[in-house]
Protein backbone atom coordinates (compact mmCIF):
# COMPACT_ATOMS: atom_id res chain seq x y z
CA UNK A 1 0.00 0.00 0.00
CA UNK A 2 1.43 3.68 -0.72
CA UNK A 3 0.75 5.98 2.26
CA UNK A 4 2.27 8.86 1.80
CA UNK A 5 2.38 12.41 3.66
CA UNK A 6 1.79 15.42 1.68
CA UNK A 7 3.26 18.33 2.38
CA UNK A 8 2.55 20.18 -1.42
CA UNK A 9 0.20 23.67 -1.15
CA UNK A 10 1.38 24.39 2.25
CA UNK A 11 4.60 27.34 1.10
CA UNK A 12 3.18 29.97 2.95
CA UNK A 13 2.41 28.05 5.86
CA UNK A 14 6.30 26.89 5.61
CA UNK A 15 7.99 29.61 5.78
CA UNK A 16 7.37 31.24 9.38
CA UNK A 17 9.06 29.10 12.33
CA UNK A 18 5.57 28.34 13.69
CA UNK A 19 3.90 27.07 10.62
CA UNK A 20 6.91 25.23 9.89
CA UNK A 21 6.49 23.29 13.14
CA UNK A 22 2.83 22.58 12.66
CA UNK A 23 3.68 21.02 9.16
CA UNK A 24 6.09 19.02 10.24
CA UNK A 25 4.26 17.62 13.28
CA UNK A 26 1.50 16.86 10.91
CA UNK A 27 3.72 15.52 8.54
CA UNK A 28 5.69 13.25 11.78
CA UNK A 29 2.20 12.04 12.89
CA UNK A 30 1.83 10.42 9.46
CA UNK A 31 5.20 9.10 9.33
CA UNK A 32 4.81 7.12 12.34
CA UNK A 33 1.57 5.76 12.35
CA UNK A 34 2.45 4.47 8.55
CA UNK A 35 6.18 2.89 8.61
CA UNK A 36 6.43 3.80 12.78
CA UNK A 37 9.75 4.00 14.81
CA UNK A 38 12.50 1.49 16.15
CA UNK A 39 11.98 0.37 20.12
CA UNK A 40 15.73 0.62 21.17
CA UNK A 41 15.87 3.40 23.61
CA UNK A 42 19.57 2.80 23.97
CA UNK A 43 19.95 3.30 19.94
CA UNK A 44 17.93 5.92 19.79
CA UNK A 45 19.09 7.71 22.39
CA UNK A 46 22.58 7.74 20.90
CA UNK A 47 21.54 8.98 18.07
CA UNK A 48 19.90 11.69 19.78
CA UNK A 49 22.92 12.42 21.73
CA UNK A 50 25.01 12.73 18.46
CA UNK A 51 22.33 14.61 16.59
CA UNK A 52 22.26 17.09 19.40
CA UNK A 53 26.21 18.08 19.85
CA UNK A 54 25.88 18.62 15.77
CA UNK A 55 22.88 21.51 16.11
CA UNK A 56 24.98 22.39 19.55
CA UNK A 57 28.35 22.77 17.89
CA UNK A 58 27.83 24.69 14.91
CA UNK A 59 26.94 28.77 14.62
CA UNK A 60 25.56 28.04 10.67
CA UNK A 61 22.74 25.73 12.33
CA UNK A 62 19.25 26.75 12.81
CA UNK A 63 18.40 27.71 16.25
CA UNK A 64 14.64 28.78 15.63
CA UNK A 65 13.37 25.09 15.70
CA UNK A 66 13.51 21.98 17.86
CA UNK A 67 15.59 19.32 16.48
CA UNK A 68 14.45 15.68 17.30
CA UNK A 69 16.36 12.58 15.72
CA UNK A 70 14.91 9.23 15.70
CA UNK A 71 14.96 5.50 14.67
CA UNK A 72 12.44 4.66 11.59
CA UNK A 73 11.40 1.19 10.91
CA UNK A 74 12.40 1.52 7.41
CA UNK A 75 14.36 -1.34 6.08
CA UNK A 76 15.86 0.57 3.15
CA UNK A 77 19.27 2.33 4.11
CA UNK A 78 17.42 6.01 4.24
CA UNK A 79 17.35 9.37 5.73
CA UNK A 80 14.89 11.91 5.53
CA UNK A 81 14.21 15.40 7.56
CA UNK A 82 10.80 17.22 7.76
CA UNK A 83 10.05 20.45 8.49
CA UNK A 84 10.43 21.66 12.07
CA UNK A 85 13.62 19.72 12.82
CA UNK A 86 12.62 16.61 12.93
CA UNK A 87 15.35 14.00 11.21
CA UNK A 88 14.71 10.42 10.79
CA UNK A 89 17.53 7.41 10.33
CA UNK A 90 16.14 4.39 8.91
CA UNK A 91 17.42 0.76 10.84
CA UNK A 92 18.67 0.16 6.90
CA UNK A 93 20.89 2.80 7.00
CA UNK A 94 22.31 1.99 10.53
CA UNK A 95 22.77 -1.69 9.49
CA UNK A 96 25.00 -0.51 6.70
CA UNK A 97 27.13 1.95 8.38
CA UNK A 98 31.03 1.18 10.27
CA UNK A 99 31.64 3.97 12.37
CA UNK A 100 30.16 6.80 13.87
CA UNK A 101 31.78 9.06 11.85
CA UNK A 102 29.61 8.09 9.53
CA UNK A 103 26.50 8.25 11.39
CA UNK A 104 27.42 11.55 12.50
CA UNK A 105 28.05 12.91 8.49
CA UNK A 106 24.46 11.21 7.47
CA UNK A 107 22.82 13.10 10.27
CA UNK A 108 24.44 16.28 10.07
CA UNK A 109 23.00 16.15 5.80
CA UNK A 110 19.73 15.97 7.24
CA UNK A 111 19.98 18.84 9.48
CA UNK A 112 21.55 20.57 6.59
CA UNK A 113 18.69 20.39 4.33
CA UNK A 114 16.70 21.60 7.33
CA UNK A 115 18.98 24.35 7.69
CA UNK A 116 18.55 25.27 4.23
CA UNK A 117 14.83 25.19 4.26
CA UNK A 118 14.74 22.60 1.20
CA UNK A 119 11.66 21.93 1.88
CA UNK A 120 10.05 24.94 1.16
CA UNK A 121 11.33 24.32 -2.59
CA UNK A 122 10.53 20.44 -2.33
CA UNK A 123 7.61 19.31 -0.82
CA UNK A 124 6.86 15.39 -0.43
CA UNK A 125 5.13 14.46 -3.79
CA UNK A 126 1.72 13.43 -4.01
CA UNK A 127 1.46 10.00 -5.70
CA UNK A 128 -1.73 7.70 -6.49
CA UNK A 129 -3.08 5.68 -4.37
CA UNK A 130 -2.44 2.11 -5.16
CA UNK A 131 -4.53 -0.69 -3.20
CA UNK A 132 -2.01 -3.77 -4.53
CA UNK A 133 1.51 -2.39 -5.24
CA UNK A 134 2.57 -5.33 -6.74
CA UNK A 135 -0.23 -6.02 -9.55
CA UNK A 136 -1.10 -3.23 -11.74
CA UNK A 137 -4.72 -2.65 -14.20
CA UNK A 138 -7.05 -4.59 -11.49
CA UNK A 139 -10.59 -4.73 -11.23
CA UNK A 140 -11.32 -1.35 -9.06
CA UNK A 141 -14.42 -2.17 -8.22
CA UNK A 142 -13.41 -5.55 -6.77
CA UNK A 143 -10.71 -3.90 -4.42
CA UNK A 144 -12.90 -0.88 -3.12
CA UNK A 145 -13.92 -3.97 -1.19
CA UNK A 146 -10.50 -3.76 0.59
CA UNK A 147 -10.21 -0.21 0.39
CA UNK A 148 -13.55 1.20 2.03
CA UNK A 149 -13.49 2.34 5.71
CA UNK A 150 -15.68 0.95 8.02
CA UNK A 151 -16.76 3.45 10.12
CA UNK A 152 -20.34 3.13 9.03
CA UNK A 153 -20.88 -0.05 10.02
CA UNK A 154 -23.55 -1.27 12.69
CA UNK A 155 -22.92 -3.16 16.13
CA UNK A 156 -21.60 -5.58 16.94
CA UNK A 157 -19.02 -5.07 14.06
CA UNK A 158 -16.62 -2.45 14.42
CA UNK A 159 -13.70 -1.20 11.75
CA UNK A 160 -10.31 -2.26 12.04
CA UNK A 161 -8.14 0.91 13.27
CA UNK A 162 -4.82 -0.63 13.45
CA UNK A 163 -4.42 -2.62 10.22
CA UNK A 164 -0.88 -1.67 10.01
CA UNK A 165 -0.18 -3.00 13.03
CA UNK A 166 -1.66 -6.25 12.24
CA UNK A 167 -1.38 -7.22 9.13
CA UNK A 168 1.49 -6.46 6.96
CA UNK A 169 5.13 -6.36 6.55
CA UNK A 170 6.03 -3.30 4.32
CA UNK A 171 7.24 -0.35 6.41
CA UNK A 172 9.21 2.51 4.59
CA UNK A 173 6.01 2.61 1.58
CA UNK A 174 6.42 6.26 2.33
CA UNK A 175 6.65 8.18 -1.26
CA UNK A 176 8.77 10.97 -0.61
CA UNK A 177 10.16 13.47 -3.88
CA UNK A 178 13.41 13.50 -4.39
CA UNK A 179 15.87 17.01 -3.85
CA UNK A 180 17.72 18.27 -6.68
CA UNK A 181 21.62 18.31 -7.06
CA UNK A 182 21.52 21.20 -5.98
CA UNK A 183 20.00 21.26 -2.51
CA UNK A 184 22.13 18.16 -2.41
CA UNK A 185 25.24 19.79 -3.19
CA UNK A 186 24.54 22.15 -0.54
CA UNK A 187 23.33 19.63 2.07
CA UNK A 188 26.65 17.98 1.76
CA UNK A 189 28.57 20.94 2.34
CA UNK A 190 27.25 21.91 4.72
CA UNK A 191 26.83 18.86 6.44
CA UNK A 192 30.33 18.34 6.30
CA UNK A 193 30.84 21.77 7.99
CA UNK A 194 28.69 20.62 10.83
CA UNK A 195 29.90 17.37 11.35
CA UNK A 196 33.77 18.72 11.57
CA UNK A 197 32.67 21.38 14.16
CA UNK A 198 31.19 18.34 16.24
CA UNK A 199 34.49 16.86 16.24
CA UNK A 200 33.73 14.51 13.43
CA UNK A 201 35.72 13.06 10.42
CA UNK A 202 34.26 15.03 7.25
CA UNK A 203 35.87 12.31 5.21
CA UNK A 204 33.45 9.89 6.69
CA UNK A 205 30.50 11.26 4.22
CA UNK A 206 32.28 9.75 1.27
CA UNK A 207 32.52 6.74 3.37
CA UNK A 208 28.58 6.41 3.60
CA UNK A 209 28.59 7.75 -0.03
CA UNK A 210 30.50 4.34 -1.37
CA UNK A 211 28.84 2.16 1.05
CA UNK A 212 24.96 3.61 -0.41
CA UNK A 213 26.28 3.21 -3.79
CA UNK A 214 27.88 -0.74 -2.93
CA UNK A 215 23.95 -1.25 -1.17
CA UNK A 216 21.88 0.28 -4.58
CA UNK A 217 24.20 -2.23 -7.15
CA UNK A 218 23.38 -4.68 -4.49
CA UNK A 219 19.32 -4.10 -5.27
CA UNK A 220 18.61 -2.80 -8.94
CA UNK A 221 16.46 -0.31 -9.53
CA UNK A 222 14.01 -1.36 -7.93
CA UNK A 223 10.95 0.95 -7.69
CA UNK A 224 9.50 0.53 -4.98
CA UNK A 225 12.42 0.57 -2.90
CA UNK A 226 12.91 3.74 -0.79
CA UNK A 227 16.60 4.10 -0.56
CA UNK A 228 18.89 7.23 0.01
CA UNK A 229 19.76 7.80 -3.98
CA UNK A 230 15.77 7.36 -5.13
CA UNK A 231 15.13 10.79 -2.49
CA UNK A 232 18.97 12.06 -2.78
CA UNK A 233 19.82 12.13 -6.66
CA UNK A 234 24.03 11.33 -6.55
CA UNK A 235 26.51 12.84 -9.31
CA UNK A 236 29.92 10.52 -10.47
CA UNK A 237 31.95 12.57 -8.85
CA UNK A 238 30.03 12.94 -5.61
CA UNK A 239 32.32 10.91 -3.22
CA UNK A 240 35.23 12.24 -4.35
CA UNK A 241 34.09 16.14 -4.42
CA UNK A 242 32.99 14.87 -0.56
CA UNK A 243 36.89 13.39 0.13
CA UNK A 244 38.41 16.65 -1.28
CA UNK A 245 36.26 19.07 0.91
CA UNK A 246 36.84 16.93 3.96
CA UNK A 247 41.09 18.13 3.59
CA UNK A 248 39.86 21.51 3.89
CA UNK A 249 38.06 21.52 6.94
CA UNK A 250 39.22 22.11 10.46
CA UNK A 251 37.40 19.37 13.41
CA UNK A 252 36.66 20.64 16.62
CA UNK A 253 37.22 18.63 19.67
CA UNK A 254 35.76 14.69 19.52
CA UNK A 255 33.08 14.45 21.45
CA UNK A 256 33.35 12.51 24.66
CA UNK A 257 31.05 9.98 24.27
CA UNK A 258 32.49 8.85 21.16
CA UNK A 259 32.53 4.97 20.26
CA UNK A 260 35.41 3.20 18.16
CA UNK A 261 34.22 0.82 15.50
CA UNK A 262 33.68 -1.87 17.66
CA UNK A 263 31.62 -0.17 20.17
CA UNK A 264 29.50 1.22 17.46
CA UNK A 265 28.65 -1.83 15.83
CA UNK A 266 28.08 -3.82 19.19
CA UNK A 267 25.36 -1.06 19.68
CA UNK A 268 23.32 -2.54 16.82
CA UNK A 269 23.34 -5.66 17.89
CA UNK A 270 19.68 -7.19 17.23
CA UNK A 271 18.91 -4.52 15.23
CA UNK A 272 15.91 -6.07 12.59
CA UNK A 273 16.96 -6.44 9.14
CA UNK A 274 14.59 -6.46 6.55
CA UNK A 275 11.25 -7.24 6.50
CA UNK A 276 9.46 -7.99 10.18
CA UNK A 277 7.90 -10.58 10.94
CA UNK A 278 5.49 -8.63 12.72
CA UNK A 279 3.10 -8.25 9.75
CA UNK A 280 3.86 -11.95 9.26
CA UNK A 281 5.83 -14.01 6.42
CA UNK A 282 6.22 -15.12 2.82
CA UNK A 283 7.06 -18.63 2.59
CA UNK A 284 6.93 -19.57 -0.86
CA UNK A 285 3.27 -19.53 -1.73
CA UNK A 286 2.33 -19.58 1.63
CA UNK A 287 1.48 -16.43 3.93
CA UNK A 288 2.56 -17.05 7.44
CA UNK A 289 0.94 -14.78 10.64
CA UNK A 290 2.19 -16.25 14.00
CA UNK A 291 0.65 -13.16 15.83
CA UNK A 292 -2.86 -13.90 14.07
CA UNK A 293 -2.23 -17.54 14.28
CA UNK A 294 -2.83 -18.03 10.39
CA UNK A 295 -2.06 -19.60 7.40
CA UNK A 296 -3.32 -19.29 3.94
CA UNK A 297 -1.49 -20.30 0.18
CA UNK A 298 -1.35 -19.35 -3.33
CA UNK A 299 -1.22 -20.73 -6.63
CA UNK A 300 1.98 -22.24 -7.07
CA UNK A 301 4.55 -20.00 -9.37
CA UNK A 302 2.28 -17.20 -8.43
CA UNK A 303 4.46 -14.10 -7.39
CA UNK A 304 3.36 -13.42 -3.16
CA UNK A 305 3.80 -9.65 -1.48
CA UNK A 306 3.00 -8.75 1.69
CA UNK A 307 1.68 -5.32 1.81
CA UNK A 308 0.98 -2.76 4.45
CA UNK A 309 -2.48 -3.54 4.37
CA UNK A 310 -3.13 -6.68 2.76
CA UNK A 311 -1.04 -9.63 1.03
CA UNK A 312 -1.43 -10.51 -2.62
CA UNK A 313 -0.82 -12.76 -5.50
CA UNK A 314 -0.42 -12.65 -8.97
CA UNK A 315 1.40 -15.02 -11.60
CA UNK A 316 4.72 -14.79 -11.82
CA UNK A 317 5.08 -14.04 -15.44
CA UNK A 318 2.11 -11.47 -15.52
CA UNK A 319 3.24 -8.18 -17.77
CA UNK A 320 2.97 -4.67 -15.89
CA UNK A 321 -0.69 -2.55 -16.43
CA UNK A 322 -2.07 -5.83 -18.04
CA UNK A 323 -5.39 -7.49 -16.59
CA UNK A 324 -4.49 -10.53 -14.58
CA UNK A 325 -5.62 -12.94 -12.50
CA UNK A 326 -5.12 -12.28 -8.18
CA UNK A 327 -5.77 -13.35 -5.19
CA UNK A 328 -5.43 -10.91 -2.05
CA UNK A 329 -6.31 -11.31 1.93
CA UNK A 330 -7.03 -8.42 3.93
CA UNK A 331 -8.56 -7.64 7.42
CA UNK A 332 -12.20 -6.36 7.06
CA UNK A 333 -13.18 -5.13 10.74
CA UNK A 334 -13.45 -6.56 14.32
CA UNK A 335 -16.17 -9.09 14.86
CA UNK A 336 -17.92 -12.49 14.06
CA UNK A 337 -19.92 -11.88 11.46
CA UNK A 338 -18.72 -12.16 8.31
CA UNK A 339 -22.66 -11.92 6.78
CA UNK A 340 -22.88 -8.65 8.39
CA UNK A 341 -19.73 -6.81 7.16
CA UNK A 342 -19.89 -8.06 3.49
CA UNK A 343 -23.25 -6.44 3.61
CA UNK A 344 -22.23 -3.67 4.68
CA UNK A 345 -18.61 -3.49 1.91
CA UNK A 346 -21.19 -4.48 -1.06
CA UNK A 347 -23.34 -1.68 -0.26
CA UNK A 348 -20.70 0.84 -0.83
CA UNK A 349 -18.67 -0.87 -3.93
CA UNK A 350 -19.35 -1.01 -7.17
CA UNK A 351 -19.53 -4.72 -7.40
CA UNK A 352 -22.19 -6.49 -8.85
CA UNK A 353 -23.41 -9.62 -7.20
CA UNK A 354 -24.53 -12.17 -8.95
CA UNK A 355 -27.04 -13.42 -6.15
CA UNK A 356 -27.46 -12.19 -1.99
CA UNK A 357 -24.33 -13.11 0.20
CA UNK A 358 -24.55 -16.91 0.85
CA UNK A 359 -23.38 -18.25 4.50
CA UNK A 360 -20.37 -21.11 4.24
CA UNK A 361 -18.08 -22.64 6.00
CA UNK A 362 -14.72 -23.35 5.30
CA UNK A 363 -13.54 -26.44 7.75
CA UNK A 364 -14.86 -25.24 10.59
CA UNK A 365 -15.04 -21.56 10.09
CA UNK A 366 -17.88 -19.30 9.54
CA UNK A 367 -17.63 -17.71 6.11
CA UNK A 368 -19.82 -15.43 3.89
CA UNK A 369 -19.68 -15.56 0.05
CA UNK A 370 -20.26 -13.77 -3.00
CA UNK A 371 -19.69 -14.27 -7.08
CA UNK A 372 -19.83 -11.25 -9.60
CA UNK A 373 -18.27 -9.01 -11.89
CA UNK A 374 -16.75 -5.69 -12.05
CA UNK A 375 -17.31 -3.73 -14.83
CA UNK A 376 -15.60 -0.24 -13.50
CA UNK A 377 -12.13 -0.67 -15.97
CA UNK A 378 -11.90 -1.65 -19.55
CA UNK A 379 -11.44 -5.19 -18.69
CA UNK A 380 -14.62 -6.47 -16.72
CA UNK A 381 -13.25 -9.10 -14.20
CA UNK A 382 -15.19 -12.31 -12.22
CA UNK A 383 -14.44 -12.62 -8.63
CA UNK A 384 -15.29 -14.35 -5.84
CA UNK A 385 -15.36 -12.73 -2.56
CA UNK A 386 -14.67 -14.61 0.73
CA UNK A 387 -15.01 -13.33 4.77
CA UNK A 388 -13.95 -15.46 6.74
CA UNK A 389 -14.49 -15.05 11.13
CA UNK A 390 -11.53 -16.19 12.85
CA UNK A 391 -10.32 -14.94 17.02
CA UNK A 392 -12.55 -11.98 16.79
CA UNK A 393 -11.85 -10.69 13.14
CA UNK A 394 -13.11 -11.04 9.70
CA UNK A 395 -10.76 -11.65 7.06
CA UNK A 396 -11.88 -10.94 3.30
CA UNK A 397 -10.36 -13.22 0.66
CA UNK A 398 -10.89 -11.55 -3.11
CA UNK A 399 -10.11 -13.82 -5.97
CA UNK A 400 -10.65 -12.28 -9.30
CA UNK A 401 -9.57 -12.59 -13.07
CA UNK A 402 -10.60 -11.08 -16.49
CA UNK A 403 -13.95 -12.76 -17.20
CA UNK A 404 -12.43 -14.55 -20.30
CA UNK A 405 -9.98 -16.03 -18.48
CA UNK A 406 -12.13 -16.86 -15.14
CA UNK A 407 -12.89 -20.57 -16.15
CA UNK A 408 -9.20 -20.90 -16.74
CA UNK A 409 -8.37 -20.11 -12.85
CA UNK A 410 -11.32 -20.91 -11.10
CA UNK A 411 -9.85 -24.01 -9.40
CA UNK A 412 -6.79 -22.42 -8.57
CA UNK A 413 -8.62 -19.18 -6.75
CA UNK A 414 -11.18 -21.04 -5.09
CA UNK A 415 -8.63 -23.01 -3.36
CA UNK A 416 -7.34 -19.59 -1.94
CA UNK A 417 -10.14 -19.19 0.81
CA UNK A 418 -10.57 -22.86 1.10
CA UNK A 419 -6.68 -22.59 2.33
CA UNK A 420 -7.48 -20.17 5.11
CA UNK A 421 -6.95 -22.16 8.21
CA UNK A 422 -4.80 -22.04 12.39
CA UNK A 423 -1.06 -21.70 11.70
CA UNK A 424 -0.08 -25.21 11.81
CA UNK A 425 2.81 -25.76 14.80
CA UNK A 426 5.43 -27.03 12.05
CA UNK A 427 4.84 -23.90 10.38
CA UNK A 428 5.66 -21.76 13.28
CA UNK A 429 8.69 -22.70 12.78
CA UNK A 430 9.07 -21.03 9.63
CA UNK A 431 7.94 -17.30 10.87
CA UNK A 432 11.53 -15.90 11.19
CA UNK A 433 13.41 -12.32 10.95
CA UNK A 434 16.85 -12.10 10.34
CA UNK A 435 18.42 -9.83 12.92
CA UNK A 436 22.13 -8.16 13.03
CA UNK A 437 24.57 -10.03 15.24
CA UNK A 438 28.31 -9.55 15.42
CA UNK A 439 30.09 -12.82 14.76
CA UNK A 440 33.78 -12.99 15.83
CA UNK A 441 36.29 -13.63 12.68
CA UNK A 442 39.06 -15.99 13.18
CA UNK A 443 42.50 -15.38 11.72
CA UNK A 444 43.01 -16.35 8.50
CA UNK A 445 39.61 -17.01 8.14
CA UNK A 446 37.82 -15.82 4.64
CA UNK A 447 34.42 -13.35 4.84
CA UNK A 448 33.18 -16.11 2.97
CA UNK A 449 34.19 -19.14 5.21
CA UNK A 450 32.85 -16.74 8.26
CA UNK A 451 29.64 -17.14 6.57
CA UNK A 452 29.78 -20.94 6.05
CA UNK A 453 30.57 -20.91 9.28
CA UNK A 454 27.48 -18.58 10.26
CA UNK A 455 24.83 -18.34 7.60
CA UNK A 456 22.20 -16.02 7.72
CA UNK A 457 20.36 -13.89 5.40
CA UNK A 458 23.19 -12.34 3.86
CA UNK A 459 24.90 -13.09 0.94
CA UNK A 460 28.89 -12.40 0.16
CA UNK A 461 28.30 -9.68 -1.61
CA UNK A 462 25.45 -7.78 0.70
CA UNK A 463 27.54 -8.68 3.69
CA UNK A 464 31.12 -7.54 2.14
CA UNK A 465 28.70 -4.15 1.87
CA UNK A 466 27.30 -3.84 5.17
CA UNK A 467 30.73 -4.23 7.14
CA UNK A 468 32.73 -2.31 4.39
CA UNK A 469 34.91 -4.86 3.32
CA UNK A 470 35.99 -6.19 -0.01
CA UNK A 471 34.25 -10.23 -1.11
CA UNK A 472 37.16 -11.51 -1.01
CA UNK A 473 38.55 -10.01 3.16
CA UNK A 474 40.71 -12.80 4.71
CA UNK A 475 40.99 -11.31 8.33
CA UNK A 476 44.69 -10.88 9.71
CA UNK A 477 43.28 -11.01 12.90
CA UNK A 478 39.92 -12.00 15.01
CA UNK A 479 37.41 -8.98 15.06
CA UNK A 480 34.04 -8.54 15.35
CA UNK A 481 31.82 -8.93 11.81
CA UNK A 482 27.84 -7.56 11.11
CA UNK A 483 26.01 -10.40 10.48
CA UNK A 484 22.39 -11.25 9.68
CA UNK A 485 21.34 -13.98 11.28
CA UNK A 486 17.78 -15.89 11.12
CA UNK A 487 15.92 -15.52 14.65
CA UNK A 488 12.32 -17.03 15.48
CA UNK A 489 9.31 -14.90 15.91
CA UNK A 490 8.04 -13.89 17.99
CA UNK A 491 11.29 -13.77 20.06
CA UNK A 492 11.57 -15.85 23.53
Amino acid sequence: MALLVALSGCGAQLATPAGEASAGAEAAAEVEKAIGLVEAPALASYLDEIGQRLVASSPDVRRDIEYQFLIVDMPEPNAFALPGGKVYVSRGLLALLNGEDELANAVAHEVAHVSARHHLKTAMQQTPFVPVRLATGLAAGVLELAMLPLGGLAAPIRPIESGVALLGAAPGALYLASYSRGQESEADELGQKFAAAAGWDPAAMSRVMEALTRDQRLHGSDPNRQSFFATHPSTPDREQRTRQRAAGLTRGDPPAFARDRAHFIAALDGLLVGDSAKGGVVDGNQFLHADLDFQIAFPGGWKVENGANNVSAIPADAKPDSAAPFATLGIAAEGDDPEAVAKALLAKSRFEPDRAVVPVSLGALHAARVEGRDRSTRTVYRATVNWIAYHGLVFQVIAAAPENDYAKYRARLAGVAESFRPLAQANRARVVEARLRLVESRRGETLAALLERKPGAWKLPAAAAANGLPEGTVFDAARPVKNALWERYPRD
